[in-house]
């Protein structure tokens, strides 16, 4: 067995070479060495030293013996024998040779006493990782913060490296990998996505073989001479990766190199990618300018497709007279006087067609990405996470290259900010429009969009693509939009409905709830952060209970369902404050909201909404939330039981028909930017069979331009097929969006059918 006794044999070796001049066990080769260690005494140390002290004999012998229990059991007994020695054998006196040995011990006993401090450092290092380093890095693992604690490790395996508590947190959660470049050599940085971007730490040069990484989002840099240095992201569960550097000599300024291959877009068959470069970040205010100068809107060579509107082509002139600004100069509809406003530089150019964006990018000698190319530099399932990070349910666009908003292939803001025409058309000549804005919910990312290559919304913008040679016709192509025609469609009989309907039917069996922690200081609400028994297994149902201030209770109630965002980030509900807007007005305006945390939401997520059989459990499960959360307001009494409404947003308004056709105890719907979903799911999951078993008085608001539901297709047949009397049912449509725009009169709309239906707030 090795262990430190070992170290003081070899250190007994070391003096009997020094006091000598030979080695204690001398042979021809290795093997015959070996069997003198195991089988023979050293040498006579008298004969070759007559002079030597007996001490100091017996110290060596004691140091050397085969037997690990008759040789020192630590460094310090055998440091204190030479400094007994010492003591006994003045220098004064003594001939050469005994002071030889004199200074000798002098200097064992200042490299053994160097070796005795090491030692205690060692120990109290080790000490330290063992008691302060582990500690803290379990808690910041529990707190999700797993670079900070990868870090931590680190330190700790220099000091305790067989350390079994360790060795189990590096065996369950760090991730093994291995990463190369092309070229190889490239050096290798690693850093938090979640930190400075300054603070990196060196990897080593690649090929790395099993690299240990923490299981998070990690940004890594890899830098070669010759090569432009290139930053991706990625997830630290990915076994293999593999990084591609392009050379520095005259790369497009301001882009990133995507690597191509085979890509699939939803359902459609997979299409053929050439490696090609995309914008690091959204066209800006300062880029778009410089195009006005030069005449961007006099060259005609540069506004290449036919000008289409309402299904009718126009001319040049005619054309352009939609291009202006707010004063009628020449430019996007949000600037002024043919410029943007003063320190806007470098935010993302707004207010743009798809024309002007097309026009652009000809003058720049690029072109508008493709939506294959575009979803592919997007990287959505690997970024999907980072979206609560970006520009989404704000106020207005933010200046570009936040070092929180950072793609996986090295892009900027593909999520948020402003909305990215590409150039592909769908039906109704519209052209698709990307990524979400800074005035939608971040599920947008998700979502694909298209609108009239005319419109010019305050949160439409754009990137641009540069290729190699011309892109074929199958990826320019038409992409059909959303087809499912319910106009075409019909609800499920009563014998199929009353199967579908048991399936979201529960025990009311008591269940136990606590408040667990109460927030006092808004100045308009008091929220309670409360916990009740789920109706299956043994799980809790989490929710948030929004109580107006300067409302006398017993107060009316909504219960809240939230958008496919909620389902699909799997981000605490603390974290997610964008989802606020939509019914905080409600709370001031003195009624209480309920907001659940249903299963497969929020920290409760599992798994896509856009996978069909997660979405049939999500749903089944969040029926019986909704029932359960019911039941809770009623048991408080300052809730007033007979007033209760439903409010959903998007997937959320998707779902209302079915979770007002399983729950009679509501009082009024209110279903904002929903409708009937375009992909198929499972009947008793599809809210069209679930409409003539609505009886609640229900009110929809939408887009006229949502691309997600349809006008004709989606909205009126959602609100024709409601089973409510139609003097109880209102479809109130806004020229916008999936979402509204026109808050004001979005809030005006909803707070008018509460009042009517569950009566004016006292």
């Amino acid at each position: 067995e090795v262990d430190h006794r070992t170290d003081i044999w070899s250190l007994g070796v070391i003096m009997y070479e020094m006091l000598t001049g030979q080695l204690p066990f001398r042979a021809g080769h290795d093997a015959a060495v070996l069997y003198l260690i195991v089988n023979e005494e050293p040498g006579d140390i008298t004969k070759i030293c007559p002079d030597i002290p007996i001490s100091l004999v017996q110290i060596l012998k004691k140091a050397l013996t085969k037997d690990v229990g008759e040789r020192y059991q630590h460094v310090s007994e055998l440091l204190m024998g030479l400094k007994a020695l010492s003591t006994e054998h003045s220098p004064v006196d003594s001939g050469v040779a005994r002071k030889g040995i004199i200074a000798l011990l002098i200097v064992l006993i200042v490299v053994l006493t160097a070796i005795g401090g090491w030692f205690w450092w060692q120990q109290s290092r080790a000490a330290w990782a063992r008691n302060v380093v582990l500690p803290e890095a379990r808690a910041l693992l529990h707190e999700g913060n797993g670079y900070a604690a990868f870090r931590l490790l680190g330190k700790a395996e220099a000091y305790i490296p067989d350390d079994p508590v360790l060795n189990e947190l590096l065996s369950t959660w760090v991730v093994h990998a291995t990463l190369t470049t092309d070229p190889p050599g490239a050096e290798i940085y690693i850093r938090d996505f979640y930190d400075s971007p300054d603070d990196w730490d060196f990897l080593g040069r690649s090929p790395l073989q099993e690299i240990r990484l923490p299981p998070d989002f990690i940004v890594l840099k890899a830098a070669a001479e010759g090569y432009q240095t290139q930053e991706v992201v990625r997830r630290g569960r990915l076994r293999n990766l593999r990084i591609t550097l392009q050379p520095s000599a005259d790369p497009p300024a301001n882009m990133v190199y995507i690597p191509g291959g085979p890509y699939e877009l939803r359902s459609m068959p997979a299409v053929q990618l050439d490696d090609y470069w995309i914008d690091k970040y959204e066209v800006t205010n300062r880029q778009f300018k410089e195009f006005v100068d030069n005449g961007g809107y006099e060259k005609q060579e540069y506004w290449t497709e036919p000008f289409i509107k309402n299904g009718i082509e126009l001319s040049w002139d005619e054309s352009m007279i939609f291009f202006r600004d707010r004063t009628g100069r020449p430019g996007p509809a949000t600037w002024r006087l043919g410029t943007y406003a003063e320190g806007e530089d470098e935010y993302p150019v707004s207010g743009v067609s798809w024309y002007e964006a097309a026009a652009y990018a000809a003058c720049a000698g690029k072109q508008l990405p493709t939506i294959y190319h575009w979803y592919n530099a997007a990287a959505l399932q690997a970024t999907n996470e980072l979206t609560s990070y970006s520009n989404f349910s704000s106020s207005g666009p933010e200046k570009v290259g936040h070092p929180l908003r950072l793609g996986r292939f090295g892009t900027y803001d593909m999520a948020g900010n402003v909305k990215e025409w590409v150039w592909n058309e769908t039906d109704g000549n519209r052209r698709f429009i990307l990524g979400g804005g800074w005035n939608e919910p971040s599920y947008q990312f998700h979502l694909d969009d298209a609108q009239s290559p005319f419109d010019r919304e305050p949160s439409y913008g754009f990137r641009c693509a540069k290729f190699s040679e011309t892109l074929p016709a199958s990826l320019t192509a038409r992409i059909e939009g959303p087809t499912r025609d319910y106009r075409h469609e019909s609800p499920a009989g009563e014998e199929a409905f009353a199967v579908y309907e048991r399936l979201y039917h529960y025990d009311r069996s008591p269940f136990q709830a606590n408040v667990d922690s109460v927030d006092d200081s808004a100045p308009y609400w008091r929220l309670e952060r409360i916990e009740y028994d789920a109706p299956y297994g043994n799980e809790r149902i989490p929710a948030l209970l929004f109580l107006p201030k300067g409302v006398a209770p017993p107060y009316q109630a909504v219960v809240w369902f939230p958008g496919a965002s909620a389902f699909i980030e799997g981000r605490p509900m603390a974290a997610a404050e964008g989802y606020k807007d939509w019914f905080l007005f409600i709370v001031r305006s003195g009624r209480a909201v309920l907001v659940p945390m249903y299963k497969g939401s929020y920290e409760r997520h599992f798994g896509s909404p856009f996978q069909p059989h997660i979405f049939r459990d999500i749903l089944i499960y969040s029926g019986k939330d909704l029932g359960r959360s019911i039941d809770y307001l009623e048991t408080r009494t300052d809730i007033d039981h007979e007033k209760i409404a439903y409010t959903g947003f998007s997937m959320g308004a998707g779902v209302g028909p079915i979770m007002t056709a399983i729950e009679p105890r509501f009082k009024a719907s209110v279903l904002l930017a929903g409708g009937l979903f375009s992909w198929r799911r499972a009947p008793e999951v599809e809210a069209v069979n679930f409409l003539p078993r609505v009886h609640v008085p229900t009110l929809m608001i939408n887009g006229r331009h949502d691309f997600f539901f349809p006008l004709e297709t989606s909205q009126k047949p959602m609100f024709d097929l409601l089973g409510t009397n139609p003097m109880d049912k209102r479809h109130r449509v806004f020229d916008s969006g999936h979402v509204p725009s026109e808050r004001d009169e979005v809030i005006r709309e909803v707070l008018d059918w509460l009042d009517r239906y569950l009566g004016p707030v006292k």
